[in-house]
Parts: C-alpha cells; sequence; structure tokens
C-alpha cells in the first residue's frame, strides 16, 4: 500500500485491497518463484544505473511528490510538511542492532525485530523482493499512526477524488503528518460538499526512494500480520503502475499472501495457517 489504511490485527480483503484481476496476475507471477524474482532484478537493475551521488541528489529533490505517497497539489506548506514528515521519520530510525545491544530496549522489542529480520530475509530469498536498507531499521514515534490519509467523494457519489502528480500519478488519497492537519483539509473539502474520512495510516512505501523504517505503529501486530505488511510494501517497490491504484494494490496483495502461506509453511506454523 502507497500509504496503506490497515487496520490493526484484521486480514486485508481483496474487495477494498484491489481488484481480482491484479491478483489474479499477481498470484500467478509468485506461484513461479522465478517471474517475481526477474520483477524485482528488473526494478533493482534501473535504480543501479544512478550513481550514488545522482540517487541522493534526486531522492531528496523528488522528496515532495513521493514523501507518504501523498498526491498533487501546488502548495508549498503541504509539500513542506511533507518533506519535513519524511525527514523525521528517517532521522528517528536506527539500525537493528543499534536496538538489540541497546540495554534500555525492552526484550519483547527485541524479539519482535529479530523476527522482523527473519521476515526480510525470507522475502529476498524466497520471494526475490528487494535486497535494500528497507526495514532494517527501527522509528519510535509519539504518536499512533505514522501518517493521516484524507479520503473524500462527492456527495451521493461512489467515486474517490483524486490528487495527481508526476512522480507516483494520479491516487485516492492524500496523506498528512498531523492529524489536525488532515482533519482541517478533511473539513475544507466538506464545505465544499465532498463526503470526506480521515484515515491513520500505521506504514506506507515510498517506491524504493527511501529506505523504508519498521515502525513503532505496527511493530506489535501478530507475527504473521507483520510479515503480510513487510510482503505488502516490498511488493510496491518491485511494481507500481502509474495512475491504477487497484492493480498496485491487487498486485501487492497477492504478493502478501502468497508470502505468508510460504512464510508459515517454512516455519511449520500450521496453527497460523489454519487461521
Amino acid at each position: 500500500m502507497r500509504a496503506g489504511q490497515r487496520p490493526p490485527h484484521r486480514r486485508p480483503s481483496r474487495l477494498n485491497r484491489g481488484d481480482d484481476g491484479a491478483v489474479s496476475t499477481g498470484m500467478s507471477m509468485l506461484r513461479g518463484a522465478r517471474g517475481v524474482r526477474d520483477i524485482a532484478m528488473n526494478a533493482n537493475s534501473r535504480c543501479a544505473g544512478l550513481g550514488a551521488v545522482r540517487r541522493t541528489v534526486l531522492r531528496w529533490a523528488l522528496l515532495a511528490l513521493t514523501a507518504a505517497g501523498v498526491a498533487g497539489c501546488s502548495s508549498i506548506s503541504y509539500y513542506a510538511q511533507a518533506a519535513h514528515g519524511q525527514f523525521s521519520l528517517l532521522a528517528q530510525a536506527r539500525p537493528f542492532d543499534d536496538w538489540l545491544s541497546d540495554p534500555d530496549a525492552k526484550p519483547a522489542l527485541k524479539a519482535k525485530l529479530e523476527t522482523v529480520r527473519e521476515i526480510r530475509r525470507f522475502a529476498v530469498a524466497e520471494l526475490g523482493l528487494p535486497d535494500n536498507g528497507s526495514y532494517k531499521t527501527y522509528a519510535q514515534l509519539d504518536r499512533p499512526f505514522v501518517l493521516w490519509n484524507v479520503v473524500a467523494a462527492p456527495e451521493l457519489s461512489l467515486k474517490a477524488h483524486q490528487w495527481c502528480f508526476p512522480i507516483a500519478g494520479c491516487v485516492d488519497y492524500r496523506g498528512y503528518y498531523s492529524q489536525q492537519a488532515a482533519q482541517d483539509y478533511g473539513a475544507q473539502l466538506q464545505q465544499q460538499g465532498y463526503d470526506v474520512q480521515v484515515v491513520g495510516v500505521p506504514a506506507y512505501s515510498t517506491l524504493g526512494w527511501f529506505n523504508d523504517p519498521v515502525i513503532s505503529t505496527f511493530i506489535n501486530y501478530p507475527d504473521g500480520e507483520l510479515a503480510r505488511l513487510v510482503f505488502h510494501e516490498l511488493a510496491h517497490q518491485t511494481v507500481y503502475a502509474r495512475d491504477d491504484t487497484p492493480f498496485n494494490e491487487g498486485f501487492a496483495v497477492a504478493v502478501e499472501e502468497i508470502g505468508v502461506a510460504r512464510w508459515l509453511a517454512a516455519r511449520h506454523d500450521d496453527k497460523m495457517i489454519e487461521a
């Protein structure tokens, strides 16, 4: 999910996470492991073509367009909050080894980080997902969600309003790192006649432009949900179709569902598989 709207401890539904065609496509690709590996390798090779310095410059130059999966707006203040929020998140992230060697870190947190490390290795070795710096650091936040998405539709309409920009294309949400800012923008849309909902988001993908950290907003999920989330977000780094949210979510759902099934089977966790 680019800036996914996953409620804690709930199994994602294909009905609200992507269309059936994208799910079928993703599943057929994953069942042949070589297919998804090839996709990942192609995506990584495109990125490798940029030199380290050039890539870093591009990342920060396009930060306002990629941070948090937010879309379209010419407002400087909006892009400023997006850049500041993303920068702050990365600044708070520390490598797993720092947390694991920290005597003040709780044993439960250390156990979860070890589990994510195991999930991360499996994602690369068995699913062919990107082997990069994502989900190898941890950020402890003082809020329940990493950001809040504003979603809106014209009154009595089932078609979501979209926000668009050059990098991510058009998406059905607009993200804020401040709950109050999201609510304020939602109120403006309501005054314009839109039906509005502000949704807390525990995790999102920057599509490989940055090393996405594990965050306190989802670290306490059950192990199966942690694996599901990591596989889903890494899938967005592998395949992302501009202007096609249903396909993007459908593909990521396919990756997460097949991936979790394989991961649980590899752990011989029959109880979780049956659940």
